[in-house]
């Protein structure tokens, strides 16, 4: 694992920064990158944040930093990834980090491939986001509330609300000193748990009643169709954290959400408990992720998705 020296040192030589995050930018990714932007802002860099199609409700995040939709003319002679645990998850921005002459892949995933030409990847982190502040600590710079709020938001996300098995005192610690800064806590968790919008609620009432259980309640499957979807609006993009709905069935060990994109194209997200590692299985389908929260994406149709991976869920209870 490459050391944080090194990052401060290129940071300081560097023109032209480039943050970005993974595709579908979650809590993790949007906070990570908003907090590594705020920091090298504070040590007097330039740079820009490449994140595709945040959702809005991180506004409040995204308002602070400079936020770009496509990848800069000028020449990025830095790329920092946050949160991405390969090349392909960086989307259309592999191409910035392709081109960049330094790049650095900062992440806490298991599957990580460190891609990059210098890695620092902790698997013992609850998310990137503790990872930046770790990375704040080594520059010597003040925190603020900006950055508190922003890598608070990335921490909360990833252990939900502390309640994970990914929440380690250290990451309790961490929040505390956080959450000395002057900004509204509780309303980032508010925001992040308790708000939904209405086509949320809908689309999670559709694939609750297309749950199906297997193995004594053990199996928890559902699916969501584009079709269904748009009922109600427009695509899937708003059933985040749904998967985390199926897991929370009583006796529930496994759970698996497909999620359909496009017309051959099944989002995969799987949540386990011990002893059960998903990861491994999401990994078989070219995805990656936790031991107990992963994912991965199977072209075809919903059932052709569903005939790959169940046998291989199955399995699991055998």
């Amino acid at each position: 694992m490459d050391s944080f020296t090194d990052l401060i040192k290129h940071i300081k030589e560097a023109t032209n920064i480039l943050i970005a995050g993974h595709i579908s930018p979650d809590g993790d990714a949007i906070g990570a990158c908003c907090a590594m932007g705020l920091i090298l802002k504070e040590m007097g860099k330039k740079y820009a944040i490449l994140l595709e199609d945040p959702n809005p409700k991180y506004n409040y995040l995204l308002d602070m930093v400079n936020l770009e939709s496509q990848i800069p003319e000028e020449a990025c002679d830095l790329f920092i990834a946050l949160d991405c645990a390969d090349m392909e998850r960086l989307g259309d921005f592999k191409e910035a980090h392709k081109e960049a002459l330094i790049t650095w892949n900062i992440d806490h995933h298991i599957s990580n491939t460190n891609y990059s030409k210098y890695n620092y990847v902790d698997s013992q982190a609850s998310s990137a986001s503790e990872i930046v502040y770790d990375f704040y600590e080594e520059t010597g710079i003040s925190m603020n509330k900006n950055i508190a709020k922003s890598i608070y938001t990335g921490i909360v996300y990833d252990t939900a609300r502390f309640k994970h098995s990914n929440t380690s005192p250290k990451t309790l610690d961490i929040a505390s000193k956080l959450i000395e800064e002057p900004f509204d806590f509780s309303e980032i968790i508010r925001k992040l748990f308790d708000e939904r919008p209405l086509i949320t609620l809908q689309l999670q009432g559709v694939v609750l009643g297309n749950i199906e259980s297997y193995c004594n309640d053990a199996l928890i499957v559902s699916t969501l169709s584009i079709e269904e979807a748009n009922k109600y609006g427009e695509g899937t993009e708003d059933t985040g954290g749904v998967v985390n709905i199926l897991k929370n069935t009583k006796g529930s060990k496994v759970a698996l959400f497909l999620c359909q994109k496009s017309q051959d194209e099944i989002k995969l997200s799987l949540r386990s408990e011990d002893p059960y590692d998903v990861c491994k299985i999401a990994q078989e389908f070219g995805g990656g992720g936790h031991t107990k929260a992963a994912g991965a994406t199977i072209n075809g149709t919903i059932e052709e998705a569903k005939e790959q991976i169940m046998p291989r869920l199955l399995e699991l209870f055998e």
